[in-house]
């Protein structure tokens, strides 16, 4: 039985060879073993739990492993070997001889051979390019996974697989085993048990699951669920073909579009990159994945042997929601050569691994594979390397409550360029979490220069790339990170530069990303505790700022601070406030009804504390503390808890303006102001020794009239747009009110400028107003306005009652529409003096700073940009095209426009060079319409031109289409296209009179008639072609008679063809001598030259000088070796081999062509270099003629000019025509046959 079904690509060789050796090693069950327990990488709840669990039970797993490696492809010896342990066959000893490719020193001979004596594995089928090998370092398929396990453990049964999936062609080699698998429950299948995939990879979780099947079948199957449908796309955000420094960091090459359907969410758990162009895996130091601007897994090289870099994500898998998509960027860290040209791929559906969140199987993945990001081509140019080294500020113990806590500082150096550093990330190694922290910052020279930072799990990351730290060639910056500690009792705090990489930095000479490395000199900061007894009092993150405080003011919120426990809970009896007057004249008389409260939970403030009355003061004007009241009030804190609370007061309605106060806690270390009681007991807590805070500082309430600050809001910047377009985003005003009370707007009056000819008026209409929340727009004046005023300073007005509640910032938004008849011009809106009309809650008037604000400038252009470009895919290589052949790919349109509007591309105008008009029956384009329909459309030919109209190709604002084009071919035949003739498609841009490229613009109807010509790869067209394989051979080498050289020539299925000469360029080692050349075809005996077919000339190749060249004989019978279509013949070169010594080989390539060398007469491909040239061209063809030989390796037929061949009676020449082996399939990568002593 054959089980070589092969992969579209070389099997991955990812796997640690170790950790393939010692997952394999003689194991024994343990019973009732966790695979939780004994794999770091599995966790509770997966789909294979189970399947691993008995797999440990029962022998099958090596439970001293400390990884599983579920998402890892299973090896054909790795899953030998789990199912003979399955089904008892016992190891035994190794038997090399039983298959050519099994060595004794493989770890799992003794299993190979065991199932092979067991009679379950036999070696692959004659015929196969690898008959009788057992290939046991491949990896196996779902197929041939059916085959081992119906076989080793017996099983029995009448199911056909095509009976029951749809993948399954009826009377396949494995249909049975696929159906007895299925019918005993072990294959149940995928999407909704509709196929079972029988040419994918089995990893090796599926692996333990058949295998626990195999051992326990049943025929009551559990029902398949559904898994959802993935889709991989190239993101149009992908980057375009550029040159790059060799050594840049971060480089970004690809963006992949991962879209979920509607049934769930999807995991996905392993993404495979493959590189691919000219350049070599060695170009790249190593691969990243980013999602949402968050690296996905850990950095992983190109492997040598295969061009992947697999990035296992079980532990951390790319979250696709059902119904959307989620961007996944792939960037590089370079260390190429000049001149080196790569593209990186997702090659195929099997290289994306996701399972559906709920039903937790393997879902499927489509795309139009293999999917790749634009060719970067490196040059000399080198980016500079940035070097940090990091120390730490203290490493003395922490109290909640410390503010501004140096933690860590970094050092950052570069030599040779200015660099940008755009994003630093720390990882917090101690034991605290992130509700322990507030206010982290970073800050240099003594200056807070960051904050707000974000966290992803122990990450904390700052953006700067708003604000870069520029550090100029040959210095260095410092960078001390800073943070409030508010909780983390008994914990450790510790923050890291963990990876190089969370250091992003930009040269600002080739704008790439920088190496960066760590200097010796850095540390790995140590942990510092977080101490402070068992209570522990802190001013709170959220404690407002400083301020204004209305007079009139009920609950004015004036402090907030934290009350954090540690393994007991506190009754709080007694607490102590401050109030503070400061300057102006104030009397504490004027604070009133102070509170205390928290949080209940449904986390609604309540009061705890109060409230209580400051209605004397023995003195005025104090500048410290006048008067210090203690709240009696009882209230609890559970152990383990922060808490936090809140002290209001009323301010008195005598209050004089620019008065201020501000409201502390009091020392709570002294007895005095503070008692607690454990809840565990109820003794008292000694506040000196167990508690830490001391004062807790409120910051300054001024008396102020309530005021609101209109400034221009940063965004939407500086806009361009088109004419006769809606709902465009003008100007945007930020409204932050004080903290005294809310601010109401009630009226807002934009005014408008043109700089040049332009007029407000007749440019903008149906201006609207709204509240801008991120992306969210709520429009707060119902009616859309016009310019009241036309001429130089237009205006707009706006009616509304519109709230900033106090202490905060609001941001609104004008939109317009842009008239047909707006002139293209710049305009400026802004907000003058007197353009805002604002009160308080009372209804008095507020104060308005800021006006005149800023102005934002609108540009109106006449019309958007569209550009052109070709792009490229491995569908597009050159390459032979056989007559009648359809959907041809020869060339991908790329449309992009910008974001001032969409465009329609009507005309489109083609060139087909030089070939001939017979060849082409068809030229097709396919596109989207602006419904998103798929749309096929023929171009109408016209000698050498092809010309579309009518076309609908929508081209979104800011997007990008790419116009597939095909074509369709006619018949070769005699007196028709030539064969051998050679074909490009060229798309013609420039050609404006008469207009043959045509695109309207969708707002400005503003038509182009000029693109960027785009030319095709050479496709060679031929009646039909040969297709080259080569076979292996055994490696020994040996002095004697030995095979040097096995291929194998198919004819296409088209029809027949026929092969005139070979050429074999062998080169042997100093001292190796190889003579008495003979071809042999087929299992013939007789070789060729014997049998009065060929001469074969060593040293006569004619494009290479050297090698041997096997020519059929003219004037022979036949006169070349025909081959029929849809069948293939072998030929064998042999040699006799003297000298060969240990360390000696020989190495033998079948040689091919560079390139086409076709002219054309009357008799077809006649002459030119590297062809035959026709000594005697006198009609008809005879069997004396002679053919002359110029400088070709690989000579062939089509057939198409032969006008004496009979396939039944060959006599004479057969053809009238030669190609060489410029583009044949597979020539060129046949690759030579090493032999070695």
């Amino acid at each position: 039985m054959d089980l070589s079904l092969r992969s579209i690509r070389k099997n991955i060789a990812a796997l640690s060879v170790f950790a393939i050796i010692a997952s394999m090693l003689v194991v024994t069950g343990v019973a009732n073993a966790a695979a939780t327990d004994v794999y770091q990488d599995v966790n509770g709840g997966e789909w294979y739990e189970a399947d691993v669990n008995w797999g440990l039970d029962n022998g099958v797993l090596d439970e001293t492993q400390a990884y599983f490696r579920a998402a890892d492809n299973a090896s054909r010896a790795e899953f030998f070997t789990m199912v003979a342990r399955g089904a008892a066959i016992p190891e035994t000893a190794c038997d090399e001889t039983l298959f050519p490719d099994l060595n004794a020193d493989h770890w799992g001979c003794g299993y190979v051979t065991a199932m092979a004596e067991a009679g379950v594995i036999s070696g692959d089928g004659a015929g196969s390019a690898t008959a009788g090998f057992v290939r046991p370092n491949d990896n196996i398929l779902r197929a041939e996974a059916a085959k081992v396990v119906v076989e080793a453990f017996g099983l029995t049964g009448t199911r056909l697989g095509s009976d029951v999936f749809t993948d399954v062609e009826a009377g396949a080699w494995f249909d049975s085993y696929v159906g007895i698998a299925n019918e005993n429950c072990v294959l149940r299948g995928v999407n909704n048990g509709n196929t079972v995939e029988p040419a994918r990879q089995i990893n090796r979780a599926e692996s333990v699951t058949v295998v626990n099947r195999g051992a326990n079948p049943t025929t009551e199957c559990a029902p398949v669920i559904e898994a959802g449908a993935l889709t991989v796309a190239l993101d149009g955000s992908t980057p375009d073909s550029v040159s790059i420094p060799q050594n840049g960091a971060n480089v970004p090459y690809s963006v992949f579009n991962f879209s979920a359907s509607s049934d769930e969410d999807i995991n996905v758990e392993q993404v495979v990159i493959t590189r691919q162009g000219l350049g070599l895996p060695g170009d790249f130091e190593n691969l990243k994945l980013y999602v949402d601007g968050v690296q996905k897994g850990s950095e992983k090289t190109i492997s040598t042997t295969t061009n992947t870099a697999t990035f296992n994500l079980s532990s951390d898998p790319i979250v696709v929601p059902a119904g959307s998509s989620v961007l996944v960027e792939v960037r590089a860290d370079m260390n190429g050569v000049s001149a080196s040209e790569n593209q990186l791929c997702i090659a195929m559906s099997e290289d994306v691994l996701g399972y559906g969140a709920d039903s937790a199987g393997e879902v499927t993945v489509g795309g139009a594979f293999a999917v790749c990001g634009e060719a970067m081509n490196t040059t000399s140019a080198t980016v500079g390397v940035l070097t940090y080294t990091v120390s730490q500020s203290s490493t003395a113990d922490i109290n909640i409550g410390d503010y501004d806590v140096a933690m860590t500082k970094v050092k950052m150096e570069m030599a040779v360029e200015d660099v940008e550093v755009n994003r630093i990330t720390f990882k917090q190694a101690g034991s605290a979490s992130e509700e322990d922290f507030a206010n982290l910052s970073l800050w240099i020279s003594g200056s807070m220069y960051a904050d707000a930072p974000t966290w992803e799990g122990d990450y904390v990351t700052f953006d700067l790339s708003e604000t870069p730290i520029e550090i100029a060639k040959g210095n260095s910056k410092i960078v001390e990170l800073r943070t409030d500690v508010v909780g983390g009792l008994a914990s450790t705090a510790n923050f890291d530069i963990y990876r190089d990489w969370h250091i992003e930095g930009t040269g600002t000479v080739y704008g790439y990303g920088v190496n960066v490395v760590e200097a010796p000199a850095s540390i790995t900061p140590a942990n510092r505790d977080i101490i402070g007894g068992n209570v522990a009092f802190s001013v709170s993150s959220n404690n407002p700022v400083t301020g204004d405080v209305k007079k009139g003011a009920n609950d004015h919120e004036f402090t907030r601070f934290n009350i954090s426990t540690g393994g007991d809970g506190v009754t709080v009896r007694k607490i102590s406030l401050t109030v503070n007057n400061g300057v102006g004249d104030p009397d504490l008389s004027d604070i009133d009804d102070v509170k205390i409260w928290t949080k209940n939970s449904s986390d609604e403030w309540y009061v705890v504390a109060g409230p209580n009355d400051y209605t004397t003061c023995t003195a005025l004007n104090v500048p410290v503390g006048c008067i210090t009241k203690s709240f009696t009030d009882t209230f609890d804190i559970p152990e383990s808890t922060t808490q936090e609370f809140m002290i209001t007061a009323d301010v008195s309605n005598l209050a004089a303006a620019l008065n201020t106060y501000d409201i502390d806690v009091a020392n709570v270390n002294l007895a005095a102001n503070t008692e607690l009681e454990y809840l565990s007991d109820g003794t008292s807590v000694n506040v000196v020794a167990d508690v830490t805070g001391g004062m807790l500082n409120g910051n300054v309430m001024t008396v102020n009239t309530p005021q609101v600050t209109v400034v221009k809001a940063a965004t939407p910047g500086v806009k361009s747009y088109v004419r006769n377009t809606t709902d465009r985003d003008i100007v945007a005003f930020d409204f932050s009110a004080s903290t005294a009370d809310d601010i109401i707007i009630t009226g807002l009056v934009v005014n408008c400028t043109q700089v040049g000819a332009g007029n407000c008026s007749t440019a903008f209409t149906n201006l609207k107003l709204y509240e801008q929340d991120g992306s969210t727009l709520i429009k707060i004046d119902a009616q859309a306005r016009a310019m009241s005023e036309a001429g130089v300073n237009d205006k707009v007005t706006f009616s509304t009652n519109y709230t900033v509640p106090k202490g905060t910032t609001s941001r609104l938004l004008v939109r317009s529409d842009l008239q047909s008849g707006a002139v293209a011009d710049a305009y400026q809106f802004a907000v003058i003096a007197g353009g805002v009309s604002a009160e308080d809650t009372d209804s008095s008037a507020a104060t308005v700073v800021g006006l005149p604000t800023g102005f934002n400038t609108v540009n109106v252009a006449a019309n958007g940009v569209l550009t052109n470009q070709a792009v490229s895919d491995a569908s597009l290589m050159a390459r032979m095209v056989s007559g009648l052949s359809v959907d041809e790919p020869v060339l991908n349109l790329k449309f992009s426009a910008n974001d001032l509007e969409a465009w329609y591309v009507k005309k489109l105008n083609f060139d087909l060079l030089p070939g001939v008009d017979a060849d082409v029956a068809k030229l097709k384009v396919t596109y989207l319409d602006n419904l998103g329909v798929s749309q096929t459309a023929n171009g109408t030919i016209s000698g050498k031109t092809v010309q579309f109209s009518g076309l609908n190709i929508y081209v979104p604002a800011g997007g990008s289409q790419t116009v597939k084009v095909t074509l369709d071919m006619g018949t070769v035949t005699v007196g028709g296209a030539i064969a051998g003739d050679l074909l490009q498609v060229t798309f013609d841009g420039t050609l404006a009179v008469p207009a043959t490229y045509e695109a309207i613009g969708a707002s400005s109807a503003t038509p182009i008639t000029l693109g960027v010509n785009a030319t095709s790869n050479v496709l060679r067209l031929a009646k039909s072609y040969p297709i080259v394989s080569r076979n292996a051979l055994p490696t020994a080498l040996s002095n004697g008679e030995k095979e040097l050289y096995s291929v194998n020539i198919a004819a296409a299925d088209e029809g027949d063809i026929s092969i005139k000469q070979l050429c074999f360029d062998v080169n042997a080692s100093v001292g190796v001598g190889v003579a008495g050349f003979k071809l042999f075809r087929d299992n013939e005996g007789t070789d060729l030259a014997t049998a009065g077919e060929v001469t074969v000339t060593p040293g006569g190749c004619p494009a290479v000088g050297i090698g041997v060249l096997v020519q059929w004989n003219n004037g022979l019978v036949g006169g070349e070796d025909e081959i029929v279509k849809a069948t293939s013949t072998k030929y064998i070169l042999k040699g006799t081999v003297v000298g060969a010594a240990a360390g000696t080989s020989i190495n033998t390539t079948l040689v091919s062509d560079v390139d086409a060398g076709i002219a054309n007469s009357n008799r077809g491909q006649v002459s030119g270099p590297g062809l035959y040239a026709l000594t005697d061209t006198v009609d008809p063809l005879l069997p004396g003629d002679d053919l002359a030989v110029t400088l070709a390796n690989f000579i062939w037929s089509d057939l198409s000019l032969s006008g004496s061949h009979d396939s039944d009676e060959l006599t004479g020449l057969t053809s009238a025509d030669f190609l060489n082996g410029y583009l044949v399939e597979g020539l060129a990568n046949a690759g030579g046959q090493v032999l070695s002593l």
